[in-house]
C-alpha cells in the first residue's frame, strides 16, 4: 500500500514537471522577460532602500561643513543664542566682560569626549568680549578708537574643523601667538589687511595683535576679531571660562534635539539650543 502511494506521488511529480517544461518550451521568451522584470524590480527596490538608509547620514555629514547646529550656552535664563555668536543674556556662572555669564571650559570640553553626550562631535569652546579696536598710529598721529568689535576667543583648531566652509585670506593664526583672524568689514574700515597690526583695548589694557588672516563670511563674523582662547581668557581675567560652545551633531534634526536634551542633563547649568 505504501509503495503504491509513493509511485502515485512520483507519477504526479513527473507529470507536473513535464507540463512545466512543456510550458517553458512554448513560452520561453515571455518567461525570460518576466524573470528579467522581476530581477530589475528587485534590484531597484534594494538600491532605493540602501539610498534611503544612507541619505540622512550623508546629508548630515555634508551640512556639517557649513558650521555648527547646536549651541551650548549658560542657562537657565540665558536666552537663545543667535547667529554670529553675539554675547548671551543673563544666567548662571561667573560673568564675562560686559556682564555676560560663562561656563566652565573643562565641563564643556567633556561633552564631546568619549562617554559624553556629544562624544566624537566637533565642538569649539568660545569666549566673547566687547572691545575697542583701532589701527596703530604713526609718530605724527594719535590712535583713533572709533570702532567697537566682538572679540571671540576660540580653540582655533576645533573652530577650523567646525567651520570647514570658511575661506580665509592669509592664514589661520597660530594658537601660541598674539595674532588674530579679523573680519573683512572691520579691517576694510580700519584700512588694514593680512600681516598688518590691530590694536585691541579691553578694560583699559591695550594689546597689539598681528592680523594673520582676513575672514569674509557675509555674516556677523565680518565685524569680529577671533583670537586663541587663552589670549582672551588672559585679557579678561577669565581663565578656564567660556561664554558658550558650538558643536556639529550628525544624524539630522531629531539627533540634534536628542543631543540637546542629553547636554542639559549632563550639564545642568547650561542650556542647549539647536
Amino acid at each position: 500500500m505504501a509503495s503504491e502511494a509513493r509511485r502515485d506521488r512520483r507519477s504526479r511529480l513527473v507529470t507536473a514537471a513535464r507540463f512545466l517544461f512543456r510550458s517553458l518550451s512554448l513560452r520561453g521568451p515571455s518567461f525570460l522577460l518576466a524573470l528579467l522584470a522581476i530581477t530589475v524590480a528587485a534590484t531597484v527596490t534594494a538600491t532605493m532602500l540602501d539610498i534611503e538608509a544612507d541619505l540622512g547620514a550623508k546629508m548630515s555629514r555634508e551640512l556639517r561643513r557649513f558650521g555648527p547646529n547646536l549651541i551650548v550656552a549658560p542657562g537657565p535664563a540665558g536666552g537663545t543664542p543667535g547667529s554670529g555668536w553675539a554675547p548671551v543674556g543673563a544666567g548662571g556662572g561667573p560673568a564675562a566682560a560686559g556682564g555676560a555669564p560663562t561656563l566652565d571650559e573643562e565641563a564643556t570640553r567633556a561633552l564631546a569626549r568619549p562617554g559624553g553626550p556629544l562624544a566624537g562631535a566637533p565642538l569649539a569652546p568660545l569666549l566673547l568680549a566687547m572691545a575697542g579696536v583701532a589701527a596703530p598710529a604713526d609718530d605724527s598721529t594719535e590712535v583713533h578708537w572709533g570702532a567697537v568689535a566682538t572679540i571671540v576667543g576660540a580653540d582655533l583648531e576645533a573652530l577650523r574643523r567646525l567651520q570647514a566652509s570658511w575661506r580665509v585670506e592669509g592664514a589661520w593664526p597660530p594658537a601660541t601667538e598674539a595674532a588674530c583672524l579679523a573680519g573683512a568689514a572691520l579691517v576694510a574700515r580700519l584700512g588694514q589687511g593680512p600681516g598688518a597690526s590691530l590694536l585691541v583695548r579691553l578694560d583699559g589694557e591695550v594689546r597689539t595683535l598681528r592680523i594673520a588672516g582676513v575672514l569674509a563670511t557675509g555674516e556677523a563674523e565680518d565685524e569680529q576679531v577671533i583670537v586663541a582662547l587663552p589670549v582672551l581668557q588672559e585679557m579678561t581675567g577669565l581663565a578656564g571660562r567660556v561664554s558658550l560652545a558650538a558643536a556639529a551633531v550628525d544624524g539630522g534634526a531629531k539627533a540634534v534635539e536628542r543631543a540637546a536634551r542629553a547636554v542639559e542633563a549632563a550639564l545642568p547649568e547650561a542650556v542647549a539650543r539647536p
